[in-house]
């Protein structure tokens, strides 16, 4: 579904990433795991078109995407969940919801979306009216998950979904995720707890200063010694 060759980002001099390869398959989970500053939030940036990037290809179902409006992006399938939630404070869940939802053609297609995303996140149906800045961190979390998920998109990119969280509530994050997984949606995470996130994933990108270091099964990459030394800890 999603090939990325040769992805460089730039930011004045600094260059972010650096000639990145990867793919994803229809139905994958594919982490991206990596220090701070390793280019991975660039990259979901790039993809989603909140970025331009400075040279390669970034291609869904084949047509080359790098460059196009963040909008357009959005309308061929794929949906963010940023970093930092980052939902419109001042803004109730429902409004949050029905912004997500924009791309929907018909007010019945909206009404039906909105349904499904109060029964698969039944604590956004209890504040639904509420302002989304009066929520936990871990109900905005779902909210932004549940606003991305508005557009059913092919493609969810999840930037950092474990950030800032209790432990309790990253373990609901990471049920989701699963669940999401099993219905067969393809989705590239982000996520600062690597063990986490190699252990949703069938497949694993490792970045270390901008470049790919290492990719492979992601059960393989968790029992690597430089992943374990590096990242798990081991």
């Amino acid at each position: 579904m999603l090939s990325v060759s040769s992805l460089s980002v730039v930011y004045g001099e600094v260059e972010a990433v650096s000639r990145v390869d990867f793919a994803l398959e229809k139905g994958q989970v594919l982490a991206l795991v990596g220090a701070n500053g390793a280019g991975k939030s660039s990259t979901l940036g790039a993809i989603a078109g909140l970025v331009r990037p400075a040279g390669g290809a970034i291609r869904l179902d084949g047509r080359d995407i790098a460059g196009l409006p963040a909008e357009q992006i959005a309308r061929m399938g794929v949906a963010l969940v940023p970093e930092g939630r980052r939902i419109f404070q001042s803004l109730t869940v429902a409004e949050n919801l029905r912004l997500g939802g924009a791309v929907h053609q018909s007010a019945a297609d909206l009404k039906e979306r909105m349904a499904e995303m109060l029964d698969l996140f039944p604590i956004l149906r209890r504040y639904f009216q509420n302002k989304g800045g009066n929520l936990s961190g871990g109900e905005q979390q779902m909210l932004a998950i549940a606003r991305a998920l508005m557009s059913r998109p092919r493609l969810l990119l999840l930037d950092e979904p474990s950030l800032g969280l209790a432990p309790q509530v990253i373990d609901a994050v990471f049920d989701l995720i699963e669940q999401l997984k099993h219905s067969g949606l393809t989705i590239l995470l982000v996520e600062q707890n690597v063990s986490l996130a190699l252990d949703v994933a069938e497949h694993a990108v490792v970045l270390a200063n901008g470049a790919v270091a290492l990719t492979g099964p992601a059960a393989e990459l968790a029992n690597s010694d430089l992943v374990r030394q590096a990242y798990l800890g081991g």
